[in-house]
């Protein structure tokens, strides 16, 4: 996954002799781009007869778990079986497996596959890495990183021994060839299909809980599984369970903060709720950079505008400006970062600020200090009716909060 990605953020290095023979960049885009169409359309044709493929082996899979999580990982399944399981199989795993689903698919995105990317992915308008066509051109004489193992290596992968490819293949352009292909890249791209199959499944709103629950109760490893987990808990159906699970989330590991907020069809109930989210986590959370994140959605929703025929509309409270008034005048924090990320969005919510926002301040500018201190005559000067304010919200908030499952204070 991560790795194999990692080849696009390499600093460019000498290509030699690869250069000078470099046939005419159109000629090399349009062969590009053939090879692209091609592979394309494998792509496509293989999750059409995936999904429809039906043998007496896929059938005997399908019937648990536990054959079913069996067969799909043996190395003797042919691909084009182990495919059309991880198309077809989503409903079988339970919410009791998910983690392990997930901590599959973190390990095997970070193996050496064997096989070259896609040469899609070496079009110079498919990158941002601009050079991304004569790496096609090195391809065979030096993958790009994460494609090959440095040296031979053998692990133990989900119980079977395994060497992993220190050469690499091309991309199988056509159906047939994916069935020699090695493993670890068959298990990349049906775990890549499964993860995506059952985050679908459990999107429901009847089986959401099952899986939030789990999810929620799992620690994850590293910062991989941390958001393969919040990449399903995210796409959720939009309810209260999903905001109390993305509030649970936030506070966790900091992840579901940037989805808190509100779209076309939510309701107005749904904005005070997720409003109410959004002060739970700026009073609970001890990480900066999640109460900056969320301050920002703060501000953004006291700055809606409404629209026919979206119930919500702006929202601001006493208790989310206290929230982030304790983060912007605590001075553990470094002068820049209260100042641009507390500071400065509280006043883009009033009408009569005590200074002027400038996120092009040099952050060692003396007027980042004069601003703080305007700010901090400002905080000592209102601070009484923002309290009044806070004391006529707590029962609202406190019958929200409840409904999360959360204190507020």
């Amino acid at each position: 996954m991560h790795q194999r990605l990692s080849f696009l953020a390499l600093t460019s290095i000498a290509l030699g002799s690869a250069i000078a023979q470099t046939p005419a960049p159109t000629k090399l885009e349009e062969e590009l781009s053939r090879l692209c169409s091609k592979a394309t359309a494998a792509d496509e044709a293989e999750t059409s007869r995936a999904i429809h493929r039906q043998s007496v082996a896929l059938r005997a899979a399908l019937q648990s778990e536990s054959a079913f999580w069996t067969f799909l990982i043996d190395p003797s399944t042919p691909y084009k079986e182990r495919i059309a399981a991880a198309f077809q199989g989503s409903s079988l795993i339970s919410a009791q497996e998910i983690p392990r689903l997930w901590r599959a698919y973190v390990e095997f995105g970070a193996l050496p596959a064997g096989v070259n990317p896609s040469p899609c992915i070496f079009r110079s308008d498919a990158s941002w890495y601009p050079p991304s066509k004569e790496w096609w051109l090195l391809r065979n004489t030096r993958p790009p990183q994460g494609v090959v193992a440095a040296q031979p290596e053998t692990r133990t992968i989900l119980g079977f021994t395994v060497n992993l490819p220190t050469k690499a293949a091309d991309y199988p352009l056509d159906l047939e060839h994916r069935n020699g292909t090695p493993w670890i890249w068959q298990m990349q791209r049906a775990l890549d299909a499964l993860v995506k199959g059952v985050r679908q499944y459990y999107a429901q709103p009847d089986r959401y809980p099952k899986m939030a629950e789990v999810a929620l109760q799992w620690q994850p490893a590293n910062f991989y599984e941390q958001r393969v987990r919040a990449e399903s808990l995210i796409r959720g159906p939009r309810n209260l369970v999903w905001i109390e699970t993305l509030t649970r989330l936030a506070l966790q590991d900091g992840n579901g903060v940037d989805d808190l907020y509100v779209y076309g069809g939510d309701s107005y109930r749904f904005e005070k709720l997720v409003h109410t989210a959004q002060v739970v986590i700026l009073q609970q959370t001890l990480d900066k950079g999640v109460a900056a994140r969320t301050t920002f959605q703060v501000v953004q929703m006291a700055r809606l505008k409404p629209s026919w025929p979206f119930e919500w509309k702006p929202l601001r409270t006493g208790t989310s400006m206290l929230a982030i008034v304790k983060w912007a005048t605590n001075r553990e924090l470094d002068d820049w970062t209260r100042y641009y990320c507390f500071a400065a969005p509280i006043c883009r919510m009033l009408d009569q600020p005590p200074f002027e926002p400038d996120e092009r301040l040099d952050p060692g500018s003396l007027q980042v200090q004069h601003s703080l201190a305007k700010f901090e005559a400002w905080v000592t000067r209102e601070q009484p009716r923002l309290e009044q304010e806070a004391a006529k919200e707590r029962k609202m908030l406190t019958d929200l909060a409840m409904e999360l499952h959360q204190p507020v204070h």
